[in-house]
C-alpha cells in the first residue's frame, strides 16, 4: 500500500491494477472503479502485470485467472515474491467457481476470490473493503513494529500464562532477557520458573499464588539466571484476566531487565553516602548514624563518644610530594583506622548495613571522624584514641619513600557534651584544634575551659574583621583554557589575605573562620565587586578573556542578598553580565532547596553564568541538575587525578561529560596537572580545563601580562 493511502486514512484515489486478457471485461471494471473515485491502470497478461506492478506500485491488484501464458494463479504467486508484493491485496476473479479453484487461489496468496459475474457496484464495494482491511492491517503491523522497538529499547518483554490450556507464551524480548531462544524454551510455566534464581523462586511462586487468590498484586523484583550462568535483575508486573463468574483464565505479565538501572542506582547511592577516595562513609552517612546513636544514648542513658582526627601538617605533604602521594596516604590512614577498631572497644564493625555500624568516616581533606556507640567511661574513649594515633604514626612507604605522619584528635562525649549533632561535632573540632595548639600528635577532651584556642581564633577573627578596610585582601586569578582552541577563555578569582605578620594566608586558613563569624558576607561582597571591576578593565583593554568566575560561600549565598550584591557590582563596574560567573557547590544546593532554586533563577536573569563546583563529590548530584539552570559543571579534581590510572574515575568522568552535553551544559575539569590528564579529558569530550599544567593563580598584573601575551601570540599552544 502506498504511503499516500496510509497517511490519508481513506481509500479514495487508491491505485488499482486490473489484469485481464479480455479488453471488454477490463473496460467495464475500469469504468466502474473510476466512477467510484479509484485510479485505474490495466494490463492484458501476467508478464505485463508484473511490469506494471514494478512501475506503478498499485494499492490493489485484480487478477483474472484464465489468461494465456502466465495465468492468474502463477501471476499472483510471482507477485508475492516481489519486494512489497506480500502486502498488496490481490482479488482473483474468474468464471471458475469450483472448490478446487478457490482453494488454489488462496494457496498462491490471493486476498479474496470473486466471480466474474459480480455486479460492478458490488465490485467497487469489494475493492473498497479490501483496501480498508489492508490499511488496517498495515497500521497494525506498524504499531506492532513500534511496540517491539520500544520494548527492545526499554528491555521490556511480556508473557502470558494460559490457565485453561496450561501454556506459557513469551515474546522475543522476554526470551532475550532470559538468555534463551524460541527453539530452546519449552513454553511451559515450569521452564519459566527454572530460569528464576533458586533463592528468588519461592517468593515468585507465592506472589503469583497471591495474585490468583485475589489477595495481592504481582509487582516483584527478582533475579533470573541465564544458561551461561549470568545473573540479571528483572522487575515483573502481572494481572489476572477472569471470566464473568470470576474464574481465572490467564495471567498476563511484563518483565523488564533493570540490571543496569540498579547498578547505576547503587553507584549514585555510593557517591551520596561514601567517600570516593577511601571508600569510607562520608559526612552525610556519619551524621545519620550519629543522630541515631545520640537518640539511643539519651533514651537509655548510655555513654558514647565522637573522635575527630586531623592529620598534622598534611598540606605540606600535598605541596611537597604531590596530591597523588597525599591521596595514597589518606587511603592508608583510613585503612589503619578501620583495622584499629576492635569489638572489645564496644565499636560496631565497619559496615554499610542498617545496624548503626558507622564507625569511621572521612569528612574531606585529612579530616576523619569515629563514632563509639557505647562506652563504659571516658577512659575507654581515651584508650581507643591512643591506639589509633599510634597506628597512624607508624611509618608509611609510598612511592619508594618512607613517610611518617602524626595526627591530633578531639574527643567529645555524648550526650554529656551536647544533645544535638552539630554541637557534638563543633565541640569535637574545638578539642582537636586545642590538641594541635598543645603541640600536635595528641588528643584532648572537650571541656568548657578550652579558651586558649578560642582566644587565638578570636584574635585572628579581629584581624580579619578589618582586613578589607586595610587593603589586606587581594585576588589572584587562575586561567581556564578551552581544549578546542587552547586559548584562555576565563579565569577563576581566588581570594588571598596579605597578613602583616603571617604573610600571604591561603583561603583555607581563614575562610572557615570568616564563615563561622559571618565576615564571609562583607568579604564575599568585596570579592564580587573587585572581580567585576578587574574584569571590566580587561574588557576595556580588549583582552581575550570571556569571563571571570567567583566562588560563592554557602553562608554568603543563603544569608545575604547575594542577587543585589551581584547586580550592584555589575552596574557599578559596567561589566557585561555574560563575562561574570558564580560557582556554587553541591553543599549550597542542599540548603533550603526551594529558596536556592529561586535565587539561582534571579541570578540567571541578571545575565550571568552559573557553574556547579566540585561536581560529584557531595550529595546525590544528579538529582539537582533538573532543578537548576547550570551553564557549566566543574568536574572535581578527585576524579581528574586518577583519570589515566583508574578505570572507575575515567568512567565517571566520561559519564559526567556525556550527560552534561545531552543537557546542553559545558564541562570544566579542575586540578589538571599533567599532559596525560589533559589529553584524556580532550579525548572524552571535556570542553575546558583548569590547573597547574596551564597556570597557577597569579595577581591581576601578572594575569594582565599573560592575557596581553595571549593576544600577541594567538593561539596559545600547550605541549601534550
Amino acid at each position: 500500500m502506498t504511503s499516500d493511502l496510509k497517511s490519508s486514512g481513506s481509500v479514495a484515489g487508491a491505485r488499482v491494477l486490473i489484469v485481464d486478457d479480455d479488453p471488454i471485461a477490463r473496460s467495464l471494471a475500469s469504468a466502474a472503479l473510476e466512477q467510484n473515485g479509484f485510479t485505474v491502470s490495466e494490463a492484458e497478461d501476467g508478464p505485463s502485470a508484473l511490469e506494471a506492478y514494478e512501475r506503478e506500485h498499485p494499492d490493489l491488484v485484480i487478477l483474472d485467472v484464465m489468461m494465456p501464458g502466465l495465468d492468474g494463479f502463477q501471476t499472483c504467486e510471482e507477485l508475492r515474491r516481489r519486494p512489497g508484493g506480500d502486502r498488496v491485496p490481490v482479488l482473483i476473479m474468474t468464471g471458475l467457481e469450483d472448490v478446487e479453484s478457490v482453494s488454489r487461489a488462496y494457496e498462491v496468496g490471493a486476498t479474496d476470490f470473486a466471480s466474474k459475474s459480480i455486479n460492478t457496484l458490488l465490485l467497487s464495494h469489494r475493492v473498497r473493503y479490501l483496501l480498508r482491511g489492508s490499511k488496517n492491517l498495515e497500521a497494525f503491523r506498524d504499531s506492532q513494529a513500534t511496540l517491539n522497538r520500544a520494548q527492545r529499547v526499554a528491555q521490556l518483554g511480556s508473557w502470558e500464562w494460559d490457565l485453561i490450556q496450561d501454556r506459557f507464551l513469551v515474546t522475543e524480548q522476554t526470551l532475550k532477557i532470559l538468555g534463551t531462544t524460541v527453539y530452546k524454551f519449552a513454553g511451559t510455566l515450569e521452564a519459566f520458573k527454572q530460569s528464576i534464581h533458586p533463592e528468588d523462586r519461592e517468593a515468585w511462586i507465592q506472589s503469583i499464588e497471591g495474585l490468583l487468590a485475589g489477595q495481592s498484586q504481582h509487582s516483584l523484583d527478582h533475579r533470573v539466571v541465564r544458561a551461561t550462568g549470568v545473573e540479571r535483575m528483572v522487575h515483573e508486573e502481572a494481572e489476572v484476566e477472569r471470566e464473568s463468574q470470576g474464574e481465572a483464565l490467564r495471567v498476563i505479565g511484563t518483565i523488564q531487565d533493570v540490571t543496569d538501572r540498579r547498578q547505576a542506582e547503587a553507584q549514585l547511592e555510593y557517591l551520596a553516602y561514601f567517600d570516593h577516595l577511601t571508600g569510607l562513609p562520608n559526612r552525610r552517612l556519619f551524621l545519620d548514624r550519629l543522630s541515631h546513636t545520640l537518640q539511643t544514648a539519651i533514651r537509655y542513658q548510655r555513654l558514647g563518644a565522637v573522635i575527630a582526627i586531623d592529620i598534622d601538617r598534611f598540606k605540606r605533604i600535598n605541596d611537597t610530594l604531590g596530591h597523588s602521594v597525599g591521596d595514597q596516604l589518606l587511603q592508608e590512614v583510613g585503612e589503619r583506622l578501620v583495622q584499629g577498631i576492635r569489638r572489645s572497644d564496644m565499636l560496631a564493625r565497619y559496615s554499610s548495613a542498617d545496624d548503626g555500624s558507622v564507625t569511621v568516616a572521612r569528612f574531606g581533606g585529612d579530616e576523619f571522624y569515629l563514632l563509639l556507640n557505647e562506652i563504659g567511661s571516658a577512659q575507654d574513649a581515651a584508650k581507643v584514641t591512643t591506639r589509633l594515633l599510634e597506628a597512624i604514626a607508624k611509618p608509611y612507604t609510598v612511592a619508594e619513600r618512607e613517610i611518617v605522619l602524626t595526627a591530633s584528635a578531639g574527643i567529645t562525649l555524648l550526650p554529656l557534651d551536647g544533645e544535638d549533632v552539630d554541637t557534638l561535632l563543633k565541640h569535637g573540632d574545638a578539642a582537636m584544634h586545642h590538641a594541635k595548639e598543645q603541640g600536635r600528635s595528641r588528643y584532648h577532651f572537650f571541656s568548657e575551659t578550652l579558651n586558649v584556642a578560642a582566644e587565638a581564633r578570636l584574635e585572628l577573627e579581629e584581624r580579619l574583621r578589618g582586613a578589607v578596610d586595610r587593603g589586606e585582601l587581594l585576588l589572584h586569578y587562575q586561567p581556564q583554557i578551552s581544549l578546542a582552541t587552547r586559548k584562555i577563555v576565563g579565569a577563576e578569582a581566588l581570594i588571598r589575605w596579605q597578613h602583616p605578620q603571617k604573610g600571604l594566608v591561603p583561603p583555607g586558613d581563614f575562610i572557615p573562620l570568616a564563615e563561622e563569624s559571618g565576615l564571609i558576607v562583607p568579604i564575599g561582597a568585596w570579592v564580587i565587586s573587585t572581580a567585576c571591576a578587574q574584569a571590566k578593565v580587561w574588557q576595556s583593554m580588549g583582552l581575550p578573556l570571556l569571563r571571570v568566575a567567583v566562588n560563592l560561600s554557602g553562608i554568603q549565598f543563603t544569608e545575604s542578598n547575594v542577587v543585589d550584591t551581584v547586580r550592584d557590582a555589575l552596574e557599578t563596574s559596567g561589566l557585561d553580565p555574560t563575562r561574570f560567573e558564580v560557582e556554587l557547590t553541591e553543599t549550597i544546593m542542599m540548603r533550603q532547596i526551594q529558596k536556592t532554586i529561586a535565587t539561582v533563577g534571579e541570578l540567571k536573569r541578571l545575565g550571568i553564568r552559573i557553574t556547579m563546583d566540585d561536581f560529584g563529590t557531595g550529595y546525590s548530584s544528579l538529582a539537582y541538575l533538573k532543578h537548576f539552570d547550570f551553564d557549566t559543571l566543574k568536574i572535581d579534581r578527585s576524579f581528574v587525578k586518577d583519570l589515566t590510572s583508574d578505570h572507575n574515575s575515567s568512567a565517571i568522568v566520561e559519564a559526567i561529560i556525556a550527560m552534561s552535553h545531552i543537557l546542553d551544559i559545558s564541562t570544566l575539569a579542575e586540578g589538571v596537572e599533567t599532559p596525560e590528564q589533559s589529553a584524556a579529558l580532550q579525548r572524552l569530550g571535556c570542553d575546558e580545563v583548569q590547573g597547574f599544567l596551564f597556570g597557577r593563580p597569579v595577581d591581576a598584573d601578572t594575569m594582565t601580562a599573560i592575557l596581553l601575551e595571549e593576544q600577541r601570540n594567538s593561539p596559545r599552544v600547550v605541549n601534550l
